[in-house]
């Protein structure tokens, strides 16, 4: 995460920032998280980014799939 990005939503000490990440599944029941762009939430304001890294992270890491009814 960038400084600015950082900056934008206020976070100074990283322990006051939550990162998630947005998780989808496919109509075959593949399950993908978005390692590329986390969303930080500042756990003090509630302000939050999705911050697009830099970094060579993956934009559907393979997580698993659902099990079959």
């Amino acid at each position: 995460m960038s400084d600015e990005q950082r900056e934008s939503i206020g976070v100074e000490d990283l322990a006051d920032a939550l990162v998630l990440t947005v998780v989808t599944r496919t109509a075959q029941g593949e399950f993908s998280a978005n390692l590329l762009a986390p969303i930080v939430v500042n756990l003090r304001s509630g302000a939050a980014v999705q911050a697009v890294l830099d970094e060579d992270w993956p934009l559907r890491a393979p997580l698993g799939s659902q099990p079959s009814a």
